[in-house]
């Protein structure tokens, strides 16, 4: 009888631990599509801040996330806000998801200070 005993709690020791392991496994695999999911949006901005001319190379700062919920908003959609900045000035590209995948989400902001002797040009983005 002790042996049945025995027996039964290394098999709910064992159900335990596939719970767990389960759990870990969706959670795990969440933060990775998260994470792939950004990069994807980001693709998009940083393709798009190619081709935005400022003063020297423009550099990721941070993500923020905008919830438009007014029809007058300058961004059409709600979606993701990548900013960047190239040291005098400061850029502001919005993407939003559909079906179809991540697009930019209306015009890229662009607030430029002023270089003196510094020439404007299309420097690149970075990373």
């Amino acid at each position: 009888m002790v042996e049945k005993d025995y027996a039964g709690h290394h098999v709910k020791k064992r159900g335990r631990f596939v719970v767990l392991l389960i759990i870990g496994l969706f959670v795990m695999g969440g933060i990775w599509k998260a994470k792939i999911e950004w990069a994807k949006a980001y693709a998009v901005c940083r393709n798009e801040m190619v081709s935005v001319e400022g003063y020297g190379v423009w550099k990721y700062r941070k993500t923020g996330f905008e919830l438009n919920l007014s029809a007058e908003s300058y961004r059409p959609k709600s979606g993701l806000d990548f900013d960047f900045d190239n040291g005098t000035g400061y850029a502001n590209c919005s993407v939003f998801r559909d079906s179809l995948g991540w697009h930019k989400n209306g015009e890229i902001i662009v607030l430029e200070g002023r270089c003196i002797g510094c020439s404007k040009g299309k420097f690149g983005v970075n990373p």
